[in-house]
């Protein structure tokens, strides 16, 4: 089974990154909060070990969100 490969032009990319940078213009404060909680959540089995489970299976929900746009 092959995967479809889409090319796009440069102007593409660059029309994404302008629409990526009108969004967090708009709402600055929530991608602030989304990576300082994800540095949080990163940092916390430093601090508590036993909670390392709980931060290895919530960091993919993030990461998540961030790649695909879901906020």
């Amino acid at each position: 089974m092959s995967s479809k490969i889409n090319v796009f032009s440069a102007s593409a990319g660059l029309q994404w990154l302008k629409q990526g940078w009108n969004i967090f213009k708009t709402q600055p404060m929530t991608f602030m909060f989304m990576y300082i909680f994800m540095i949080v959540v990163a940092l916390i089995p430093l601090v508590l070990p036993p909670l390392q489970l709980v931060a290895a299976f919530t960091a993919p929900f993030f990461n998540d969100r961030l790649l695909f746009g879901r906020y």
